[in-house]
């Protein structure tokens, strides 16, 4: 699968509506991960990146304030506004912007569906997703596709430590 993720240049999916801000606290309970180029698929070619293994949780926040994007000017964004989390062997694909210099929280309140009908249950054990920081189209999309590109792509598998 890293080797799909290592050739993922831009994205396209339907449209979708923006979801609300992080909360302003972490919720009891919550997976924490700060950002690494160890996960990123993305980020070198010639390495498999491995996945972020998490526990079992209704939240994951991310803390990326001390990690800088390599962002290629062929792809004309100067920087990620989105987050996208896409679960594997499911049809459930989510999106919360990003808040740049802030820890972002992804859980049900925080992540949108991208179809609207399926809201976020959490981070079951068992479940894997694809995990991806990039630019997104979403507030000029209105009548057209949704490009995402991306900048940081991970797999997340979740399991009990």
């Amino acid at each position: 699968m890293h080797r799909a993720l290592q050739c993922l240049c831009i994205v396209s999916v339907g449209l979708l509506a923006s979801c609300s801000g992080s909360p302003a606290s972490v919720p009891e309970g919550t997976f924490e991960y700060t950002l690494s180029d160890q996960h990123n698929a993305i980020a070198d070619p010639t390495v498999e990146a491995s996945s972020i293994k998490a526990s079992p949780s209704a939240s994951i926040e991310i803390d990326a304030k001390d990690y800088s994007f390599n962002v290629p000017e062929t792809l004309g964004v100067t920087g990620p506004n989105a987050i996208h989390l896409y679960q594997s062997n499911s049809d459930n694909k989510y999106r919360c912007p990003w808040n740049d210099g802030q820890p972002i929280i992804l859980n049900g309140e925080t992540l949108e569906s991208f179809d609207g009908k399926a809201s976020f249950q959490g981070f079951q054990e068992g479940q894997s997703f694809i995990l991806a920081i990039g630019h997104d189209n979403i507030a000029e999309a209105e009548g057209q596709k949704l490009v995402f590109k991306p900048l940081w792509v991970a797999t997340l598998d979740v399991a009990r430590p």
